[in-house]
């Protein structure tokens, strides 16, 4: 399995366990990263370590 299938998978599994029922706007976010092979590759840029689903909706909650 390649990285960007990995963090699509990652990023869906976040919607439906974490985000559903407490953050439609997190679980909405991490559904189009989801589908998203451009933003997947961007993420694949970071270390893994930093392509958390939390970490990475963070950066624009807390830049406004």
């Amino acid at each position: 399995m390649d990285e960007h299938t990995q963090i699509g998978r990652r990023y869906r599994q976040f919607a439906k366990q974490q985000a559903h029922g407490s953050s439609p706007t997190l679980e909405a976010w991490a559904h189009v990263v989801a589908d998203d092979p451009i933003l997947q590759g961007r993420l694949a840029t970071l270390p893994s370590y930093k392509q958390q689903p939390n970490l990475v909706f963070a950066a624009p909650c807390v830049s406004g």
